[in-house]
């Protein structure tokens, strides 16, 4: 399983993004940190969907180290799934 955690706090909270692998349930956690001030400053609806838009479809990038720890995953697939998914359906 692959959870991916949208985060948005402001920068002065100097959080970090988490990548928690689970060996044991074989389980990867990722969060995907949008930029707070950048998201706020966005007036127009349709201009801040699309930056989390693409915040969200480019996070598999973040994925890719993992594709070796995880037995029997198939990175290739999830990926082109994953982008599939942003660009055919997902697209407010």
């Amino acid at each position: 399983m692959i959870g991916i955690i949208l985060v948005c706090r402001p920068s002065h909270l100097k959080l970090k993004r988490r990548i928690r692998y689970d060996k044991n349930n074989e389980r990867l956690f990722v969060d995907v940190m949008l930029n707070f001030e950048y998201a706020e400053s966005i007036k127009d609806k349709i201009k801040l969907k699309q930056y989390v838009h693409e915040s969200l479809r480019d996070s598999v990038t973040f994925i890719q180290p993992y594709r070796k720890k995880i037995p029997n995953f198939d990175f290739e697939a999830f990926e082109r799934d994953w982008k599939k998914l942003f660009w055919d359906y997902i697209w407010w």
